[in-house]
């Protein structure tokens, strides 16, 4: 059946590894995963699996972008668990468009905070705190803002 992640998880039953390759090949600047469940991980959304990442997208170079963390398929996911587990799944930039239409206006309704002008301290806040507790490396932070600004040197 047919999904739509502005909604609902979308599940994949097989993947094609050739559906990847011609977006690889190009070595496009960046990439925007989705979030979709597939059979390699069939119990985590792509979007936090770092079996997914490292498995599909092991030797791209460019930026790994999330798809709208304000989607309907992570509607049950807290703004910590989303940044978090993005993060440590091995993307790069997260994607908020704080737009009613990405989720029919719920993540409005369940989540209004994040849809004030400081959803980027709350951000902010949320990394700088898991990287004192060690749930995310200092390292790891500091590649993501190389690969970003590699990125920004050549536009």
């Amino acid at each position: 059946s047919e999904s739509d992640s502005h909604e609902d998880i979308f599940y994949l039953d097989k993947y094609v590894e050739d559906e990847i390759r011609p977006f690889l090949e190009l070595e496009a600047p960046f990439l925007m995963t989705t979030h979709i469940k597939t059979p390699l991980n069939p119990n985590e959304i792509a979007t936090f699996s770092k079996d997914c990442i490292e498995k599909y997208l092991r030797n791209y170079k460019g930026l790994i972008i999330t798809d709208d963390l304000h989607m309907g398929a992570l509607l049950e996911y807290t703004l910590e668990e989303r940044v978090l587990k993005s993060l440590q799944s091995g993307h790069d930039i997260l994607l908020f468009s704080q737009q009613d239409a990405a989720s029919q206006g719920r993540f409005r309704k369940k989540y209004p905070e994040e849809f004030e002008d400081n959803l980027h301290n709350q951000i902010i806040e949320i990394i700088e705190k898991a990287l004192k507790k060690g749930t995310l490396s200092k390292e790891s932070i500091e590649l993501k803002i190389e690969k970003i600004k590699k990125l920004r040197s050549k536009l």
